[in-house]
């Protein structure tokens, strides 16, 4: 019950869509962490695809 009173109390102080944006961003903090290692991930993999292919060309 105390999270109502604290997420009240927010939204009278600052604002449907300030408390909006804060939750959506704590909601999907965790997706975008993955998201964030899934794409320096594939960067790193297609710099070392394209070393590779860099490599077999000098052969």
């Amino acid at each position: 019950m105390e999270s109502v009173q604290i997420w009240t109390a927010l939204l009278g102080n600052f604002g449907f869509p300030m408390v909006l944006a804060g939750y959506l961003l704590l909601r999907f903090e965790k997706k975008i962490e993955i998201l964030t290692e899934a794409i320096s991930t594939f960067n790193d993999k297609c710099g070392q695809l394209i070393s590779d292919t860099e490599k077999q060309k000098h052969l």
